[in-house]
C-alpha cells in the first residue's frame, strides 16, 4: 500500500516520499512547537503511546483534548496529525469534516517546508 493511501495524503498534490514519511523526528516537541509558531496556533499536548510495532502508522488527533497521540515519531504521522490540529484551531475544519480541502492545504504547506 502506498504511503499516500495510508496517511490520508490524497488531499495533497505532492505527498512525502516513503523515505521522508518514515524519517524519525528526533525532537517532536521542538518540531511541533516550530510549526505551531509558523501557523500561529497553540501547541497541542503530545502523547507518545507505547503500543505499535514496526512501521505502525499509529497516530490520532483528539480535538476535545487538543492532543496528538502517536506510536512512533514518523515525520509523516506527526505532520498529518498536526495538520488536523492547525486546521481545527484556525476554524478550517469541524468535528464532522476533518479531511477537507482546507486540511489538505495546511498539510501541503507543512510538507513543502520539509521538501
Amino acid at each position: 500500500m502506498a504511503v499516500s493511501q495510508c496517511s490520508g495524503e490524497s488531499w495533497v498534490d505532492k505527498p512525502l516520499s516513503a523515505e521522508k514519511f518514515f524519517a524519525i523526528v528526533d525532537d517532536v516537541d521542538f518540531e511541533v512547537d516550530w510549526y505551531c509558531s509558523v501557523f500561529n496556533v497553540r501547541m497541542p499536548k503530545l502523547v507518545r503511546q507505547t503500543q505499535g510495532k514496526g512501521r505502525s502508522f499509529g497516530g490520532s488527533y483528539n480535538p476535545k483534548l487538543k492532543s496528538i497521540n502517536y506510536t512512533k515519531p514518523y515525520q509523516g504521522v506527526i505532520l498529518h496529525e498536526l495538520a488536523h490540529h492547525i486546521a481545527r484551531e484556525q476554524g478550517l475544519t469541524s468535528s464532522h469534516e476533518h479531511h477537507n480541502a482546507e486540511f489538505g492545504r495546511v498539510l501541503q504547506e507543512m510538507i513543502d517546508m520539509v521538501l
